[in-house]
């Protein structure tokens, strides 16, 4: 369902409208989730993207290869501390960088299916590809959309180790891929869905929390008598008129 919602931009159940997110930026979230999948705060992106290396590093090891992550380096510069998300040794003398985005077809402003996918390996390739390949090693950027769409180095990633797996457990290959096709597409999708809902309640709680501190701070600033002082400043009171009503 969050794909389907995805792809038809349909408004997030969980989203009100005009929403504040409660990072640095205070930025209004956005009615399909993107803002939700981006924001940094409490590492949901970062959660959802460990779970996708860790599902193509069980792959890989599945497929009889080693597969270790955040373990190489992306520049021959011993200074540079990047690291890749992944580092597939398929023998002694083939490696295999890999490095993970997760995008959303909602970011860029095309109708041409895979954009964002295509885009997000250009920009990894642009940083990472040719540093890599001084270091004797092959670079895919594995670029994947949130509403399943693979881009065309992750394509070629996934197919050869569909093969790999094939060979080594004896299974046909289009079994190999569509058991594997639908694994990590539904741990995709589950694991953003569940960051949109953790983010959106987390950002409910943090409001309703600072509209009651708010609200404390009032009442602890005002006395008995409706008079009350903001540092040296008399706040505004009512002065209520008491009726008896036993006058009568």
């Amino acid at each position: 369902m969050n794909e389907v919602r995805s792809r038809l931009y349909i408004p997030h159940p969980y989203i009100p409208e005009d929403l504040t997110c409660n990072c640095d930026k205070d930025t209004i979230v956005d009615q399909h989730g993107l803002h939700l999948q981006m924001c940094p705060t409490e590492n949901q992106r970062l959660q959802v993207h460990n779970f996708l290396v860790a599902e193509l590093k069980d792959m890989s090891q599945q497929a009889d290869l080693n597969a270790q992550p955040n373990n190489v380096r992306m520049s021959p510069d011993p200074s540079d501390g990047r690291r890749g998300d992944l580092h597939i040794i398929v023998s002694g003398h083939k490696h295999i960088v890999v490095d993970v985005q997760i995008t959303n077809a909602c970011s860029v402003q095309s109708s041409r299916p895979g954009t964002a996918a295509k885009q997000s390996e250009q920009r990894k390739n642009n940083r990472y590809a040719s540093s890599v390949r001084e270091l004797g090693a092959d670079f895919y950027a594995f670029g994947i959309e949130v509403q399943g769409r693979f881009g065309t180095q992750a394509q070629q990633l996934f197919n050869y180790l569909i093969n790999k797996l094939s060979l080594a457990t004896g299974a046909k290959t289009h079994v190999v891929r569509s058991y594997w096709a639908r694994r990590i597409s539904c741990t995709l999708r589950n694991k953003i869905a569940e960051a949109q809902r953790f983010k959106a309640d987390r950002i409910m709680t943090c409001a309703h929390a600072t509209a009651q501190h708010r609200a404390g701070i009032m009442h602890t600033q005002t006395s008995s008598t409706g008079r009350g002082r903001l540092g040296d400043t008399t706040t505004t009171h009512w002065d209520i008129e008491i009726i008896d009503l036993d006058d009568d």
